[in-house]
């Protein structure tokens, strides 16, 4: 996935510090990446004298139908995030994110029932990855 790219995911479950999250429905995943370029002295020919990636970034936010199983996920100690999806060929995926801390609310959406059609309500929170030193996205998002 390229930098500042989102994936959505359809849910199959989601677990937040091992607990269930009730009526999860799906995910968002932005990875975001901030780059810092020097362009060294005015006189100098070439590129930028200094790269260096300053931040990284990674935003989830989780849609669901129960604003009451979301709501609890505010402000909760940082933990991991395990989200399984229906991948392709309807192998399930699991996506784990870990020190995920929510910190803000999104919605409500008017969004599709899985169960037959309609539309029903949804609502969302959003979290962050609590990146610490050394650490990368490969270290904080492991796909399975």
């Amino acid at each position: 996935m390229a930098k500042d790219d989102s994936m959505p995911l359809y849910l199959v479950s989601a677990t937040f510090g091992g607990n269930p999250i009730r009526k999860a429905m799906q995910a968002r995943i932005t990875a975001n990446t901030i780059v810092h370029e020097d362009p060294g002295a005015p006189a100098a020919a070439g590129g930028p004298a200094l790269v260096d990636v300053a931040r990284y970034r990674v935003d989830v936010e989780l849609i669901g139908r129960d604003p009451a199983a979301l709501r609890d996920l505010k402000g909760a100690t940082a933990a991991s995030l395990v989200l399984t999806t229906k991948g392709d060929a309807g192998v399930s995926t699991t996506e784990t994110l870990l020190k995920v801390y929510f910190h803000s609310f999104s919605g409500p959406y008017q969004v599709r029932s899985r169960e037959d059609g309609g539309v029903v309500s949804a609502w969302g929170i959003r979290g962050t990855v609590q990146f610490v030193t050394g650490n990368t996205l490969a270290a904080v998002w492991v796909t399975a």
